[in-house]
């Protein structure tokens, strides 16, 4: 529930976007300030915000390749 709050207008966070995307329960978002006052408002502001686009290739080493049993992945920057 998200609800009669009047100065609440950003609800697309990241963990309420990932609600809406997969609910488990009855959604009630209503009577806030405009941005936050309906499921679709926040549903369309969760899809404009998208998610980052990773460029695998130069952010991740994944070795060895090829693997016989286990795979590695590790950010390109990471001293471990």
């Amino acid at each position: 529930m998200i609800t009669y709050n009047n100065l609440l207008a950003i609800c697309e966070v990241q963990s309420v976007c990932d609600y809406l995307a997969s609910p488990n329960g009855t959604i009630y978002i209503e009577n806030n300030a405009s941005g936050c006052n309906s499921q679709q408002e926040v549903e369309d502001a969760c899809d404009a915000i998208g998610i980052p686009n990773i460029n695998v290739e130069s952010e991740v080493l994944i070795f060895p390749n090829p693997a016989e049993k286990n795979l590695y992945l590790k950010h390109r920057w990471s001293n471990y």
